[in-house]
């Protein structure tokens, strides 16, 4: 539904790398996209969300039961949290128009 109403995948942020490690070692090869940055006109709206349902959990595509993705710092959050976070709701309203909440 996120990417319905337009929103994107948190570790495909162009600010991801000060928040997640990506190994793609770990990442099943045909599936390495699903972790590409998003650079050319994408916008990272609000701040980075570690429990969004938009972000992969650690072991999301992997090919050898070792993460996928690592936080910074380790096990800062956890991720991909039922429902639509906070953050989640502040940038669909956001990407309607609304002004950020505070």
């Amino acid at each position: 539904m996120g990417h319905a109403i337009g929103i994107w995948h948190e570790q495909s942020r162009s600010d991801r790398n000060a928040f997640v490690n990506i190994t793609y070692a770990n990442v099943i090869k045909v599936l390495q996209p699903n972790f590409d940055q998003l650079q050319d006109n994408a916008q990272d709206i609000g701040f980075y969300d570690y429990a969004s349902t938009m972000e992969y959990g650690a072991y999301t595509f992997t090919k050898n039961g070792k993460p996928a993705i690592e936080t910074i710092p380790q096990n800062s959050a956890d991720s991909a949290a039922p429902g639509y976070s906070a953050g989640d709701i502040d940038t669909i309203r956001r990407v309607y128009g609304a002004a950020r909440q505070r």
